[in-house]
């Protein structure tokens, strides 16, 4: 029997002893004890060392100074003694002393300096020695004034006709200025009030060649604009918003300039760097003017569906380049959404262009069921014509917006169905003919009950049913002529000055007392209800009295006439008559219709 095989070889290899690890919380111990005032203290060595350093001339000259003997350092005071003195002879004999004079108290001043640091500080020597030096430069900084002050007076004398050397003589000013500060300190002189103010007026002035520079730039660029050269024009653009930067960069804190100059500057570049895809959006929008001016003349359905699919494609066209522009030159002027929702809304228009027509001529059929009096009819068309402009919505939005005329009429007529059903029977009896006119006048004034069933509110202060509607402006009145002419398919509208007196015939005398509510028969406050007056010989009520009426006018004016008086008229012969503000709201005014 073979023996088995042998034990495998052990892999371990006894290694080196691990050496022991270093007892680090000793020292952590000692730095946090003792950490912050070592660093305290080398901070304090280093300042020490460098002040050392800084000082080490300083000390040397004054040493040599202290090494001087009495006689040497009575020499330096005697020198200063006849340096002053030399001064203050060539002082008393010249007017206007020179810089060789003011060497010679500068020599003063300087030698008395050096004897008091030879000698140490002595109190009677320190008094002479702060004379002498705040004299001198008083001297010196009045002589500096005088250059600034003669400087500034040039300035301001040549500013207008020569800039160039106005700047020129206000930096001498503010050079002088400069110097009594920095200097001359010991004068008192110094006025940094007067610095700021020479620097600004200095700064402006150096300002202004830049802001003028910016904007004949921009001049130049929109001429070249203007002329077609797109690519200079977008050069010369990119110039003026770098003069402009450096301009804002430099002197935007003196002077004024347009707020975000350099933005609009930018926007107007990016603009221009785009006109070339904007001309492609005004080439499309034109082809779609001419299909559009094809369709009105086209007379088959075949042609106006072809100049239609024209007008579409065009407006495709311009839709493609329009959103090229947006992504290439965001910031362009032209980059609008605006312009882009309107390609959009006129290419869903044409699109539909078919249905619309088609809801347009049955909308017709629609208003001569209701004229006819055929209500049941009217409203089931009415009905099949909202859902088809619902769908043609849905397929192209923006094309039939909530406040199209179309959709509100339809949708007015859809939800009024049983008061259509009511009114539609009634209405010509509530009416009369005004004499040598084709036009129907309403009967009486529009009451709160009739206005409230046709507009679904009653604006009146004093409400009841069987009173006349009041504090209604004028375009309520209009509002109410819109939905009542929907509402029978006849155009219904204000009636004019001419047709009340028309209506009213004869009024050489005042009306009487059973004939109109005036301030004789009533409170003059409160008005009685419509038809409650005897009538006209037409059959018309309360043309004079109980509420004035609106009277048509021009859509552009402002104003509107009232006429026939209120309970609070006082009856006189003729027509009472005023203008109001086409928004006056009064418990005195009404209104009625009449009908085409």
């Amino acid at each position: 029997m073979s023996p088995g095989p042998h034990d495998p070889q052990s892999d371990y290899l006894p290694g080196k002893k691990s050496r022991p690890q270093k007892d680090w919380s000793l020292w952590e111990r000692l730095w946090e004890k003792h950490g912050t005032p070592l660093m305290v203290g080398a901070s304090v060595v280093f300042v020490i060392a460098a002040a050392y350093l800084v000082t080490e001339v300083q000390r040397n000259a004054g040493s040599s100074l202290a090494a001087l003997s009495l006689a040497q350092a009575e020499e330096l005071r005697q020198l200063s003694l006849k340096k002053e003195a030399e001064f203050e002879s060539q002082r008393l004999n010249k007017a206007v002393i020179d810089d060789g004079d003011l060497a010679l108290l500068g020599e003063a001043v300087q030698a008395q300096q050096d004897y008091l640091t030879s000698r140490g500080a002595l109190a009677s020597e320190n008094v002479r020695l702060e004379t002498m030096r705040r004299r001198y430069h008083v001297i010196q900084a009045e002589r500096q004034r005088s250059i600034s002050t003669e400087a500034e007076g040039k300035a301001t004398a040549i500013a207008k006709s020569d800039p160039a050397g106005a700047i020129v003589e206000l930096r001498r000013a503010v050079e002088a200025e400069r110097l009594i500060e920095s200097r001359w300190f010991f004068s008192g002189y110094a006025d940094v009030g007067k610095i700021a103010r020479l620097d600004t007026r200095l700064r402006r002035l150096e300002a202004e060649p830049l802001r003028a520079q910016t904007q004949a730039l921009e001049a130049q660029a929109e001429v070249a604009f203007t002329a077609g050269r797109l690519d200079e024009a977008v050069k010369g653009m990119g110039e003026a918003i770098e003069t402009e930067q450096a301009f804002v960069g430099k002197y935007r804190d003196v002077l004024d300039t347009e707020f975000a100059r350099v933005e609009r500057l930018s926007i107007r570049q990016e603009t221009m760097r785009s006109h070339p895809l904007y001309l492609q959006t005004v080439a499309a929008e034109a082809a779609a003017a001419e299909a559009i001016k094809g369709y009105a003349k086209a007379i088959s359905g075949a042609a106006q569906e072809a100049q239609a699919t024209l007008a579409v494609q065009a407006f495709e066209r311009a839709l493609l380049a329009q959103a090229q522009l947006k992504q290439e030159f965001p910031r362009s002027a032209w980059a609008t959404v605006a312009r882009e929702t309107a390609f959009a809304k006129q290419r869903n228009r044409w699109r539909s262009a078919g249905s619309l027509q088609d809801v347009e001529t049955r909308a017709q059929t629609m208003a001569k069921y209701l004229r006819a009096g055929q209500a049941a009819e009217a409203l089931d068309l009415a009905r099949a014509l909202r859902e088809k402009l619902t769908r043609v919505e849905a397929e192209n939005p923006g094309v039939v917006p909530p406040e199209d005329a179309m959709r509100r009429q339809l949708e007015y007529i859809v939800t009024h169905a049983a008061t259509i059903q009511v009114i539609l029977p009634k209405l010509d009896q509530l009416v009369a003919p005004v004499a040598g006119s084709s036009i129907r006048m309403m009967k009486q004034e529009i009451s709160q009950g009739f206005y409230s069933t046709v507009m679904g509110a009653n604006p009146s202060a004093s409400m009841r049913e069987n009173l006349p509607v009041e504090s209604v402006a004028y375009a309520d009145a209009l509002a109410f002529c819109e939905a009542l002419g929907w509402m029978c398919g006849r155009p219904i509208r204000l009636p004019t000055v001419a047709e009340y007196k028309a209506a009213m015939g004869d009024l050489a005398l005042p009306p009487g007392a059973k004939n109109a509510w005036t301030f004789d028969n009533t409170d003059g406050v409160s008005a009685r209800p419509v038809g409650s007056s005897q009538p006209t010989g037409a059959g018309y009520f309360d043309l004079l009295g109980n509420v004035e009426e609106w009277a048509q006018a021009e859509a552009t004016d402002d104003f509107a006439s009232v006429v026939g008086g209120s309970v609070n008229w006082v009856p006189v012969s003729g027509l009472p008559l005023r203008k109001a503000l086409k928004r006056e709201k009064s418990r005195t005014i009404g209104f009625r219709i009449v009908i085409e």
